[in-house]
C-alpha cells in the first residue's frame, strides 16, 4: 500500500476511456465527463482487506501443513527428531508454529468425533524434563523404536489414552503400552485433555498368545506425579499437533 487511496478506490474515480491524461485532437473540444463518484462505506476496503489477509493467510497454513507433512514422514528413519539434522529440526518447529498460530482458537479440537481413533508419532521434541518413560521412548532411535502409536477414546465410559511403543528385539516384537485415563475435558480455548497415567506393561507379541510384563511404575504410589495434561493446538485433516505438560512437541497423523 503506498499511502495514497487503495487502487480499486482510485480506479473507480478515472474515466476508463481514456483516463484523465487522455488529450483531445487539436482544434477540438474535448467534451468533459462527469465525474462518477462511487459511494463506498469506510467499511468496504477494510472488509476486503480482511479477506486478503484471510485467503493468505489459509494459503500460508496448507503449504506450512504439507511442508511439515513432507519433512516428518521421513523422520521415523531418524527416531522421529532424535537424529534430526539441526536445519531441519528448526524448520519443523517454524512450521508448527505457523500451524498453531493459524488454528482456530473457538474450535473444539477435543471431542470424540475430532480425536477418537488411532494415530501414528512421527516427530517428537525431546524434553530433559520428561518422564522416564517418554525418555526411554522419545530418546530411542528408530532401530530401536520403529513405531509409536496413540489410541484416543472419549466415547466410551472409560475415556482413555494409550500409547504405544513397538521395540524390535532378539526375542520378537515387544511392545511398551503406557495408558492413561481422561479425568477432565477442557474445551477451546484450551483444547486440553487432563490425564492420569494408571497402567504400563510390556507385551511380548510371539506366535498367538501374548505375554505380559508389568513395567515397574507404581503408578498409584506416584500421586500427582502420574497426572498430566496433552493440548491439541492443531487439527485438519489427519495431522495433529499436541503439547505435553513437559513440553514435549508431537506431531502425529491419522491412520
Amino acid at each position: 500500500m503506498d499511502g495514497g487511496a487503495p487502487c480499486f478506490v482510485r480506479a473507480a474515480l478515472f474515466d476508463v476511456s481514456g483516463g484523465v491524461n487522455a488529450r483531445a485532437p487539436l482544434g477540438t473540444r474535448r467534451k468533459v465527463q462527469p465525474l462518477v463518484r462511487v459511494k463506498m462505506t469506510a467499511r468496504q476496503p477494510l472488509r476486503a482487506l480482511s479477506a486478503v489477509r484471510s485467503e493468505q493467510s489459509s494459503t500460508s497454513a496448507e503449504q506450512a501443513r504439507q511442508r511439515l507433512k513432507d519433512l516428518v514422514s521421513g523422520e521415523t528413519r531418524s527416531g522421529r527428531g532424535r537424529t534430526t539434522a539441526e536445519s531441519v529440526r528448526k524448520e519443523v518447529l517454524e512450521l508448527v508454529d505457523i500451524l498453531e498460530r493459524s488454528a482456530s482458537t473457538s474450535t473444539d479440537r477435543v471431542t470424540p468425533q475430532a480425536l477418537d481413533g488411532d494415530w501414528r508419532c512421527f516427530y517428537t521434541t525431546r524434553e530433559s524434563s520428561a518422564s522416564p518413560i517418554q525418555r526411554l521412548v522419545v530418546g530411542a532411535g528408530a532401530d530401536v523404536v520403529p513405531e509409536i502409536y496413540q489410541t484416543v477414546s472419549l466415547s466410551t465410559s472409560r475415556r482413555h489414552v494409550s500409547n504405544k511403543a513397538c521395540f524390535e528385539t532378539p526375542l520378537g516384537k515387544v511392545v511398551l503400552h503406557v495408558i492413561a485415563t481422561v479425568t477432565g475435558v477442557e474445551p477451546s480455548p484450551a483444547n486440553r485433555l487432563q490425564l492420569k497415567f494408571t497402567e504400563a506393561f510390556f507385551e511380548l507379541e510371539k506366535g498367538t498368545s501374548g505375554f505380559r510384563l508389568p513395567y515397574p511404575v507404581p503408578f498409584r504410589l506416584l500421586g500427582k506425579k502420574a497426572c498430566g495434561w496433552l493440548d491439541v493446538t492443531y487439527l485438519e485433516g489427519n495431522l495433529r499437533i499436541s503439547r505435553g505438560n513437559k513440553g514435549t512437541i508431537f506431531v502425529l497423523s491419522r491412520m
